[in-house]
């Protein structure tokens, strides 16, 4: 593995996770979320922090399922990937969240479509970024 390039896409990736968070949860939902307060713990450093804690973990264990499966496709491979693995977390999650929390009927279906535009993305920068390290001639 080329852990210089592992930590470089797991650190991009979750600066660009972040930044769609942001804009899911400000721009498009935010007023939504402002009429629907019962819902939202009140901001303060400890939920930022563990905000940044599972970014992290999901992006560096994003990368890493990457690339254990990398074969070199190229965008299209980290498309594929990205929607994968979008489908396989962000999917059943909000039909889990839909059907057993009340929350207003667009929140989970706008979850899903950032969770997946996220993972695409995702895919792409690690698709672009990952390279293995090349063995030398004659060695296995």
């Amino acid at each position: 593995m080329n852990l210089k390039r592992y930590i470089l896409m797991s650190i991009i990736v979750c600066v660009i996770f972040f930044i769609i968070e942001i804009f899911q949860h400000v721009t498009i939902l935010g007023s939504s979320y402002s009429e629907h307060s019962e819902f939202m713990r009140t901001g303060g450093a400890d939920v930022m922090v563990l905000n940044i804690i599972g970014g992290l973990i999901f992006s560096f264990l994003f990368c890493y399922i990457f690339i254990k499966g990398y074969e070199g496709k190229g965008i299209i491979e980290g498309v594929r990937f990205g929607i994968i693995i979008g489908a396989f977390i962000w999917l059943p999650k909000m039909i889990f969240e839909y059907a057993n929390f009340n929350y207003p009927g667009s929140w989970p279906l706008i979850w899903f479509i950032f969770g997946l535009i996220g993972t695409v993305i995702g895919g792409i920068i690690c698709a672009l970024i990952y390279k293995p390290i090349k063995k030398a001639a004659g060695t296995q």
